[in-house]
């Protein structure tokens, strides 16, 4: 990423100051209409141009959300292997979501949006000028699965804890914290049509339009015949009751031939198969599945947490097909391009 990308101020999202916001009837609503008109093709995929409104003054079912007070997850970085405490910290409105090395000279911070995200290998890796977090998707979709909009994150280490491999720690201690209404309305994209990227190796992501404040992942999962990861199916429409208690469990998975070559690598040396879901030719090895589709349900975490670096609220139902994080990047990064462009509003429309 060059510096000056990762140097920019915040964009200027999305929304009508809270004046302006407020002055307006709630039986009226704004929206930006846009579309990327090129298509991106390479060796290896073809992203389609997107038509998305970014909605300002519509009936807002929930205002924007932080947590009480801080709380604390231990643990260890699955690839880099060190000991990190990782706080969450109640943060103001508008705030966002912001990631912050306080182990480094200046306490450098990293805006959770994908202007910052670098590409690596099976993790969302953020990063600014010399600072950077890995292992970022989990704790993400946490905040983002519980409807978390504002808030500091604050560690001693380059990576978030990987705990058992689920968003489960992070969601406890969200709710220990408990959860704070705030004045601010929640901004929200959605797609006008469907839209969608593709991988020549069968991998595709799709998004289409669905209700207003409606996101619905439904993952495909097939590694052929040959894997030890089962084919299966799950589709949830991510709300925070939802995805606490059947989104947040769901564990990293990994075949058990991949293991010690990782462990070559360098990577989980503290990681053993009672830590998360090694699967092996007859099903998890030392280990048990929390849910029959539990490998799904995790890939659907994993979407979760990769379009919360949008920055805001989605509506939209995504249907994915053996997608991973680099492909769930790309359409994000399309999404925040459509939302990001043109005139800020178009305030002739009505409900």
């Amino acid at each position: 990423m060059t510096g000056s990308v990762a140097d920019r101020p915040p964009l200027p999202v999305f929304f009508l100051p809270a004046t302006e916001f407020e002055a307006r009837s709630a039986s009226h609503f704004c929206m930006r209409r846009t579309a990327v008109k090129r298509s991106i093709h390479s060796s290896d995929r073809v992203l389609h141009p997107i038509e998305i409104e970014v909605a300002l003054n519509i009936p807002f079912p929930r205002s924007q959300r932080t947590i009480g007070r801080p709380v604390t997850v231990n643990g260890f970085g699955f690839f880099t292997n060190a000991a990190v405490t990782l706080t969450l910290n109640p943060a103001p409105e508008n705030y966002g979501r912001k990631f912050v090395r306080v182990d480094l000279d200046g306490a450098p911070e990293i805006r959770a949006e994908i202007d910052f995200a670098v590409e690596r290998h099976r993790r969302t890796v953020l990063k600014r000028g010399e600072a950077e977090v890995e292992l970022t998707e989990h704790v993400l979709a946490a905040l983002a699965g519980m409807a978390i909009d504002n808030c500091r994150i604050e560690l001693d280490a380059c990576e978030a804890p990987g705990c058992d491999g689920s968003a489960r720690p992070f969601v406890d201690a969200i709710l220990s914290a408990e959860i704070v209404e705030q004045a601010a309305p929640v901004r929200i994209v959605r797609p006008m049509r469907s839209t969608g990227a593709f991988y020549s190796d069968g991998s595709r992501l799709t998004i289409d339009r669905a209700e207003p404040h409606e996101f619905t992942i439904r993952y495909e999962l097939d590694y052929g015949a040959a894997s030890t990861v089962p084919t299966q199916t799950s589709e949830y429409e991510i709300t925070p009751d939802v995805f606490a208690e059947q989104i947040a469990p769901a564990r990293t998975f990994i075949d058990a031939a991949e293991i010690e070559g990782l462990k070559k690598l360098g990577y989980g040396q503290h990681v053993t198969a009672e830590d998360l879901l090694v699967l092996g030719e007859n099903g998890p090895i030392d280990n048990e599945l929390r849910f029959p589709d539990e490998c799904a349900r995790h890939k659907i975490l994993d979407c979760v947490g990769d379009f919360a670096l949008i920055g805001c609220d989605i509506s939209g139902r995504v249907t994915a097909q053996r997608s991973g994080h680099a492909l769930n990047r790309q359409l994000v990064r399309q999404l925040r391009t459509c939302a990001a462009s043109g005139e800020l509003i178009d305030q002739s429309r009505a409900a």
